[in-house]
């Protein structure tokens, strides 16, 4: 804002953060409470034929020869899936630097082009320069990021049953509730299907209304899903083992 007065990370109303200001804040939670974390990192050398260096990572089966290089990756977390919404906060903090790199680097290397290769799949191909530097695996199309993505995907399932039970207590507590006989079970339905019928009820009011009709019947049911939908992500997050191969072309 020092150079563009009207700058905000916030939504329209200067209020709500939308999605890069909730990013923002939870890169910033990150740091606070949990420091400089190092990143992942598997080091390699071509002419030594050794693993240097490897963090957040385990390394097993590695052989190097004239041939490429082939090793089993196990990684400890799986790289951190972008929403496009918040984006443009990458702009504002180190996020990717801090949080989400896992360097696959190769010192040594003979001039040349080469092949990445994740479970068989073509991950990129690379220069010998751009190995020795390193390859951020968390920004590529792999096993791993294909697994984030399906991750995150349940997320959002969760995500919305939560939002369902939300709105429940949301309806109750901040309309039902201030009503005569509102905290009642039985009255807040009726009290609702009232307004649906009513002709005067405004456009905007009824698709709430509808919504917590729709939803209070199965409320049990809904908070049974939630609890199971919380103990299979903590299956599904695991990363799998991966297969490296780094080959000439």
């Amino acid at each position: 804002q020092a150079t563009d007065s009207s700058f905000t990370i916030v939504g329209k109303d200067r209020v709500h953060p939308v999605s890069p200001g909730h990013f923002t804040m939870a890169y910033q939670f990150l740091r606070s409470t949990l420091g400089a974390i190092p990143a992942n990192i598997i080091s390699l050398n071509y002419e030594s034929k050794k693993l240097v260096a490897s963090h957040g990572a385990r390394v097993t089966d590695l052989s190097i020869s004239k041939n490429g290089i082939r090793f089993t990756h196990q990684p400890a977390s799986l790289p951190f899936i972008m929403f496009s919404a918040a984006s443009p906060a990458l702009d504002l903090v180190p996020f990717t630097k801090e949080f989400n790199t896992e360097l696959l680097q190769v010192a040594g290397l003979p001039e040349g082009n080469y092949r990445l290769l994740l479970n068989d799949s073509v991950a990129g191909e690379f220069s010998a320069t751009q190995f020795g530097e390193g390859i951020n695996l968390s920004l590529l199309n792999t096993p791993q990021s294909r697994q984030a993505k399906e991750v995150l995907e349940y997320c959002l399932k969760i995500k919305s049953v939560e939002s369902d039970l939300r709105q429940l207590r949301h309806m109750e507590y901040r309309t039902l509730f201030k009503l005569p006989n509102g905290n009642i079970k039985d009255s807040g339905i009726a009290i609702l299907q009232r307004k649906l019928a009513d002709t005067a009820t405004k456009k905007n009011e009824r698709p709430p209304a509808e919504r917590y009709l729709k939803n209070k019947p199965k409320e049990e049911e809904l908070y049974k899903e939630w609890s199971k939908m919380q103990q299979r992500l903590y299956e599904i997050n695991k990363p799998g083992a991966v297969r490296v191969k780094i080959e000439k072309i």
